[in-house]
């Protein structure tokens, strides 16, 4: 999930020539964003389940990615407000991400170890936070590092979003119905087929 962040930011400036005032827009209206969607999602949780809910977090987060690519295929002015509309459309998606997929990883996971497995969950995801946004950058910067190597890096980004998102689709399908069996939980259990 973190491998374009600073890729947003180096194409918002190399490449669409934003402003710190179209920057700040950008973050601001996505963090607003995240933050009034927050409890919707939180009800269509109880609704429909996490499991359900979670396929719509990597659908709606390929949006920033696509949108970049877009953005950067328009000449002229129109391109930051057409950024701008993805960002905003993208960021209940990151909201998604961020309620839901702890909750799936609490769902896997035993009374046995929890907090040790939480911390590790958590070492993780700041690792990764840390690591991921360094390795996309290099590997933009290997292909090449112009116009065409972060439309081609973005695209690719995007699409595995849209390939992570069937994946949670195949796992709600697989598992729909099912409640799941900690695998962590003692041995007498056994786990659904």
């Amino acid at each position: 999930w973190f491998v374009d962040f600073s890729l947003y930011y180096y194409g918002q400036i190399h490449f669409l020539r934003a402003t710190e005032v179209w920057m700040s827009a950008l973050t601001i209206s996505a963090a607003l964003i995240q933050f009034l969607t927050m409890g919707l999602w939180a009800r269509l949780n109880e609704r429909f389940g996490v499991r359900f809910v979670v396929i719509l977090g990597p659908l709606l987060i390929s949006l920033a990615s696509f949108g970049m690519v877009a953005a950067t295929g328009i000449a002229g002015p129109a391109r930051l407000p057409v950024l701008l509309v993805f960002y905003v459309t993208h960021a209940p998606g990151a909201a998604i991400v961020i309620l839901n997929m702890f909750q799936c990883f609490l769902e896997v996971i035993g009374a046995k170890n929890r907090a040790m497995l939480i911390a590790i969950y958590s070492a993780i995801n700041v690792a990764a936070n840390a690591l991921c946004p360094v390795l996309g950058m290099q590997v933009f910067l290997w292909m090449g590092g112009d116009l065409s190597a972060y439309r081609l890096i973005m695209t690719i980004i995007g699409a595995l979003r849209l390939a992570a998102g069937g994946l949670f689709f195949f796992r709600w399908r697989l598992l729909r119905g099912r409640e799941l069996t900690p695998l962590s939980a003692n041995s007498t259990k056994t786990q659904p087929k």
